[in-house]
Order: C-alpha cells, then sequence, then structure tokens
C-alpha cells in the first residue's frame, strides 16, 4: 500500500522537530503526482533553534490534496456489469495544484505522517495583484512597454521583486506588461475598451476586496527561449520550462465604488466620478467595473457588464461578436459567414424597417421540402405584401421567368414607360379589350402587318385620314367593315387623335449613409456606403451603444433621416491602481505619468 511505504521511508513528525497535528507551513518542492490525484511533495517549515523565522526540516513529504467539495457514488452499489449505470460516478470541485516554491498549508490526520493533506495556500507577499483576473490592467508598466502602448492601461504581471526597489505601497510598482494578451486586444481591436477589453478587477485595487473569482495559471511556456528553471526534489532536480502563459479566469466583479458612473448607460456615455477626489456627480448605485466575466487565456469571453448594462460575447481573433446593449438593441458581427437554420419557422418581426443589404447577392428561393428533404405539396411558394406602395429599382437588366401562368391585376391606372423599345413576343394570340377607347399614337410610322387575314370591325363610322393619303395594298379581297367608310374621301372627317401616354412616376432610391469599418487584416479603417446607419464591425467599432447613447436613438438611427450618425470615442478613466497619484512611484523602471486628461475620449487604434 502506498500509505505503508510512505510510513517506513519517512521520519515521524516528532523526529523533525514538529509536534501535533498541524496545520503545519509547508514549501512545494514538486506537484508531479503519479497517481493524478493531486498530491504534492512538501518540505515542511519549522522554527530555527533562535525561534526567529522558519527554515525547511529538510525531508520531502507527500501530502493528498483536501477539495473543498467532492464526492462519489457508493462502491456497494456499483455491479460487474458493463455500462455507465453500472460504475462509480465521481463530483466535486478540482483546483490546479499550486507550482513548485508555494507556500501552503498541510495538515497530518492524528499526526500520522503518513496521513497529510494540503488544505491551502499561503500568498506569496504582495503577489496577488493578477487575482483573480489575470488581465488585471494599469498604465503603470516597466520601461519594456513598447513606445505604441505606453500610456495606455494593459494587463500585467506580477512586479519583479528581483529588480524592484522598497516602497511604501508595492500596487504603485511598474509592472511588465503582458505581451501575449496585449497583442491578443490589438488583434480583436479591443486595446483602447476599459469594458469589453481590459479591466480592473484585482486583489490590489480597494479594501477589503470587491472582486471574487478564480483564474488558472495557464499552459507552460515551452516555446524557444523561454525561462527555464531547476525543478523537484533536492536529490533529483531538473532543469524545466517553469514560466506560464496564463490561464483562464472566472470573476465577479461588485464593482471600483472610488468610481461612479456620472449617468445610467442607457443615457450617456461611460463617463465616472472620482469619489476619492470629492466628484459628487453621478449614481452610488453604479460603481465602475461591477461584472461577471468569464473569459480565457487567449481572449474567447463571455461578459455580463452591469455598469455598462451589456452583455458581450466574442472569440480571441475578434472576427466575431454579439453584444446586447442597455435600450435593448442586439449587434452582430461576423468576419465570415452567419448561418441560421430552422427545422421550422423563422421568423423576423421589426416594427418599424427591415433592411437588408448586401456588398454582392440578395438571393431568395421557397424550396418545396421538409427537414428532411422530403418534397411537400404546400410548399415552395413566395409572398410578399405591402400596406400601400413597393418600390423596385433594378439599376441594369431584370429578367422574370414564370413557367406557367403569370395574372397582373391593377385597380386603376397602370403606367409603362420605355426608355427605347417596347418588344411583345406571343407564341399564341394577343387579345386587349378596353371598356372605353383604345388610342395608339406614332410620332413617325404606324405599321400593322398581317400574315393572313386583316379584319377591321367598327360598329360606328371608321376615318382613315392620311394627309398625303392612304394606301391599301392586298393581293386579295380589301373588306372594311363599317355603317360607313371612308378612304381620303371629302366626305370623311379627321380621325379622333389618340391622347398621349402619361409617363410612370420616377423612382425615388434609399439614402445612402457611409459607415466606418476596421478591416481586420491591417485594422486600417476604411468608408462604407450602406442605406443603414449602424453596421457592426470589426473592434474598435464605435457605434457601440454605450458610448454615446443618445446618439442611437431609434429617431436618429432611422434610415430615413438623412442626419449621418457621427463615431464616437472611447472614454477614458483614470487610472484606479494609481491611487490618485500624479507619479507612479519609486520601484526600478517607473516614470512619473501626469493624470491630466484621464477623463477625456481618446480615439481608437488604427
Amino acid at each position: 500500500m502506498p500509505n505503508q511505504s510512505r510510513r517506513s521511508a519517512q521520519r515521524s513528525l516528532k523526529e523533525l522537530g514538529l509536534t501535533g497535528s498541524g496545520p503545519f507551513e509547508a514549501i512545494v518542492v514538486s506537484h508531479l503526482d503519479p497517481g493524478y490525484m493531486g498530491s504534492l511533495k512538501v518540505d515542511l517549515l519549522r522554527k530555527n533553534k533562535a525561534g526567529s523565522f522558519k527554515e525547511r526540516a529538510g525531508t520531502t513529504i507527500e501530502v493528498s490534496y483536501l477539495s473543498p467539495f467532492y464526492g462519489v457514488t457508493n462502491k456497494d452499489h456499483a455491479t460487474a456489469n458493463d455500462g455507465y449505470e453500472n460504475t462509480q460516478k465521481s463530483y466535486g470541485m478540482w483546483f490546479v495544484p499550486p507550482d513548485s516554491g508555494t507556500r501552503v498549508l498541510v495538515i497530518f490526520a492524528e499526526g500520522d505522517i503518513s496521513r497529510g493533506y494540503w488544505i491551502g495556500c499561503v500568498q506569496d507577499q504582495y503577489m496577488n495583484f493578477m487575482l483573480p483576473d489575470g488581465r488585471a490592467s494599469t498604465e503603470i508598466t516597466t520601461q519594456g512597454t513598447p513606445g505604441d502602448l505606453k500610456g495606455k492601461k494593459l494587463p500585467v504581471g506580477e512586479y519583479n521583486k528581483r529588480t524592484t526597489s522598497e516602497n511604501k505601497d508595492p500596487t504603485l510598482y511598474a509592472k511588465p506588461y503582458n505581451s501575449d494578451f496585449s497583442d491578443s486586444l490589438v488583434t480583436q481591436g479591443l486595446i483602447d475598451d476599459e469594458n469589453r477589453g481590459t479591466t480592473t478587477s484585482s486583489a490590489r485595487r480597494e479594501v477589503p476586496s470587491a472582486v471574487f473569482g478564480i483564474s488558472t495559471p495557464g499552459p507552460i511556456d515551452k516555446r524557444q527561449g523561454a525561462p527555464k528553471g531547476q525543478y523537484g526534489e533536492f536529490e533529483a532536480k531538473a532543469n524545466v520550462f517553469v514560466n506560464r502563459l496564463g490561464g483562464s479566469s472566472f470573476v465577479m466583479d461588485d464593482g471600483d465604488d472610488k468610481f461612479i458612473r456620472k449617468t445610467p448607460a442607457s443615457e450617456g456615455p461611460p463617463e465616472y466620478s472620482n469619489v476619492e477626489k470629492g466628484e459628487t456627480a453621478g449614481e452610488r448605485t453604479i460603481p465602475q467595473n461591477e461584472l461577471m466575466r468569464l473569459r480565457t487565456r487567449t481572449g474567447h469571453q463571455i461578459l455580463m457588464h452591469n455598469s455598462e448594462d451589456l452583455i458581450y460575447i466574442g472569440n480571441a481573433r475578434g472576427t466575431s461578436w454579439i453584444e446586447m446593449s442597455s435600450n435593448g438593441k442586439i449587434d452582430i458581427y461576423a468576419n465570415d459567414s452567419i448561418s441560421v437554420h430552422s427545422d421550422q419557422d423563422l421568423n423576423f418581426t421589426a416594427d418599424r424597417d427591415v433592411n437588408i443589404e448586401s456588398g454582392r447577392n440578395i438571393n431568395m428561393r421557397a424550396r418545396s421540402r421538409d427537414a428532411t428533404g422530403e418534397e411537400t405539396p404546400d410548399g415552395g411558394n413566395i409572398q410578399i405584401e405591402s400596406k400601400r406602395n413597393t418600390h423596385l429599382l433594378v439599376e441594369e437588366n431584370m429578367k422574370v421567368d414564370v413557367k406557367m401562368q403569370q395574372d397582373t391585376t391593377v385597380g386603376a391606372n397602370r403606367f409603362v414607360s420605355v426608355g427605347a423599345g417596347l418588344h411583345t413576343k406571343v407564341e399564341a394570340s394577343i387579345f386587349e379589350s378596353a371598356g372605353v377607347n383604345i388610342n395608339q399614337k406614332a410620332e413617325t410610322n404606324f405599321n400593322v402587318e398581317s400574315g393572313a387575314v386583316f379584319n377591321a370591325l367598327s360598329g360606328a363610322n371608321m376615318n382613315l385620314n392620311g394627309s398625303a393619303g392612304v394606301n391599301v395594298l392586298s393581293d386579295g379581297v380589301v373588306a372594311l367593315d363599317g355603317s360607313l367608310t371612308h378612304l381620303n374621301s371629302g366626305l370623311a372627317g379627321p380621325a379622333a387623335p389618340a391622347e398621349l401616354a402619361l409617363p410612370a412616376e420616377i423612382f425615388e432610391p434609399l439614402l445612402v449613409h457611409t459607415n466606418s469599418q476596421i478591416l481586420p487584416e491591417d485594422m486600417s479603417t476604411v468608408s462604407v456606403e450602406s442605406i443603414v446607419k449602424r453596421m457592426p464591425g470589426h473592434e474598435p467599432w464605435l457605434h457601440h451603444e454605450n458610448l454615446s447613447p443618445q446618439d442611437f436613438l431609434p429617431a436618429k438611427t432611422d434610415i430615413t433621416a438623412a442626419a449621418a450618425i457621427d463615431d464616437s470615442e472611447y472614454v477614458r478613466s483614470v487610472d484606479t491602481f494609481r491611487k490618485n497619484r500624479t507619479t507612479s512611484g519609486t520601484g526600478a523602471g517607473i516614470a512619473a505619468q501626469s493624470t491630466e486628461g484621464d477623463n477625456k475620449g481618446i480615439p481608437s487604434r488604427g
């Protein structure tokens, strides 16, 4: 048994100068547990002979993982039969075992050194800026920050204890920026966005902390040139990769009450009053950065932001996102396709306009089939109804192909204007019937040709008048039947002139508006013309409602209103980790930086 072998190989607690069952402090030596049970190998700490500080006991002891919650179904209820239902099922909480060098607390059941458990982790002094969100961001970064990113709030690591001098408040120490995640934010277009991109969720933001959450350490950095260090027990140390890439986090942040929103998100931009500076304008119930966020190492995230009253879901590359805003907008952007399939109905209902625009083609087809692909007898129809007018504008050719019968019913007049010729070809007969008159007029010649008999029948007079004569040529009989027929005789009166045809009304096209769009390839900005006023695009998209809600009210987004919607600006807030100081401290690599203009809008990156 494992415990028996450990009991025989290890010294007792008493031999190590420790009494009782604990808890005792220990240093993690290794977390490589071949049993996959989360066990650690630790070196217990004891007070030195002078009792002034703790030293290592010098013996590596294996201690088991004691989970805050774990369960497993009863082994006695399992059977020897195959099947999921016949075996045990486990459930509970699992945490990543801490890295080598971390301090932990361990206990020993009944003082038995073979039954040790690690029950918690002891924080390294001041090393909690990255908790619980590994992307907590500040302007106070080291000199290694690239010039185009200096002065921005950036995700950072902990300060470097090997290079940073003593300071009154370690929060103000300069910290190296997280280049990997900063690059992700630049790619996403969120580097200047303090809501969807950077965050202040850190244990070092206020006292007592209003942040709750958990983050994983992330994968080991095994890239070429990544840092390495000694790892393992004293007699068997190996040179291994030691850097972590940062992990995933789940954060519930009750907000930074040092800053309160000046207006609700539905009414004004994200501007915050600085309470510690005596500013009072604002909503006390809306602290900054109150949110719940689930985010991965590379930047995939689900964000529910109370302060900005929005829900945002986006991928790590910034190629697609969805946002639900305070006033009820749902904005969707996709760099590729948006595909929707329903086995039943797909309903789109808008109490105002339904606007559809395509950069290439708009294709619609009613295919008579069900979800299995089988033909259905009652489908395949397209019906379009409008309460009033229907306008169709075709800038080139329009083709209508009807395989069977086409019926057109017009309740009043029908006007057709053709810029050139009008050609009508019918394989059988043409029938025209008018309740009153049929009037036809040609500015030059009027030609009528019949391959067989040409019959003209009038119930009253028939008048054929030509100023230069009337020519009737026939190889057979010419029959003009009427109560009185005159051919260029003095008896004939003038023919009744045909009325001029009225032209069709001029088509009024939709208004065209200009939208700014970011090209994902190089993050450059282009202008795109569209019938819509708000066209979600790759971040930074400056028509997010929370940036300026009054500019995106329904009256202003109406496509029939000619007034353009101007791009908004990101509002830059004061760096809360400066703690209202104009300099960032005296640690290594820290430069004095002014906070003047912190609340001014800054343009988007690119």
